[in-house]
C-alpha cells in the first residue's frame, strides 16, 4: 500500500501516473473530492488541486487536467497555473505524446470522445457513437483508443477512430 488513508484518503476511483507521481481521485478531510499524488516510490501524499476530480496527466507529469463543474482545465504542475481548456467535458485522458488530449463531452446529440490539443484549439469528435464516462483509455504507445460503448467495448485507431474493433 502507498496511499496512505489520511489526509486524503476515502474511495478511490480513479488513478493516473503523473511523471513519478500517482494522482488519484480522493475525499479531502472537510469532505470535499480532491486530487491528491504520492510519490511512486511511497511517501507523504499532498492534495494537488481541491475540489476537483477525473484527472489525467502527461507522461512527464509536467501537465494535469483534471475536471471542475464540468469543466476540464488544464494545470501546469511546474506554476501552478491552472485556466480551463474544455467546457462540457468529464473523463480526460492525456495522449503519450503530451500534446493532445480525449475526453468525453455531450457537444452533439450523443456523449461520444472527442480530442483537443493541450496548448488549446477546437476539439474534434473522435466518432459518433456513445462512450461511457470514465471508460477512455489511450494505449500506452498513444495509437489507439478503448471506451464502453451501448454494448460493447470499442478498441479504434486515433485520431479519428478508424479500423474500428467492437
Amino acid at each position: 500500500e502507498i496511499v496512505p488513508p489520511f489526509p486524503y484518503g476515502g474511495p478511490t476511483v480513479w488513478v493516473a501516473w503523473a511523471g513519478e507521481r500517482v494522482l488519484y481521485g480522493s475525499t479531502a478531510v472537510d469532505g470535499r473530492p480532491t486530487v491528491a499524488a504520492i510519490p511512486a516510490s511511497g511517501g507523504v501524499p499532498e492534495e494537488i488541486v481541491p475540489d476537483a476530480a477525473s484527472a489525467a496527466a502527461s507522461p512527464d507529469g509536467s501537465t494535469i487536467v483534471f475536471g471542475r463543474n464540468g469543466v476540464l482545465w488544464k494545470l501546469d504542475a511546474a506554476r501552478g497555473d491552472a485556466e480551463p481548456l474544455v467546457p462540457g467535458a468529464v473523463s480526460p485522458a492525456i495522449l503519450r505524446d503530451g500534446h493532445r488530449m480525449v475526453f468525453i463531452s455531450l457537444r452533439t446529440d450523443k456523449q461520444s470522445p472527442w480530442i483537443v490539443p493541450l496548448h488549446g484549439g477546437e476539439p474534434v469528435e473522435v466518432i459518433d457513437a456513445f462512450a461511457g464516462a470514465g471508460t477512455l483509455a489511450v494505449s500506452p504507445d498513444g495509437r489507439r483508443l478503448l471506451f464502453a460503448s451501448a454494448s460493447s467495448w470499442v478498441v479504434c485507431d486515433l485520431p479519428s477512430c478508424t479500423n474500428r474493433r467492437d
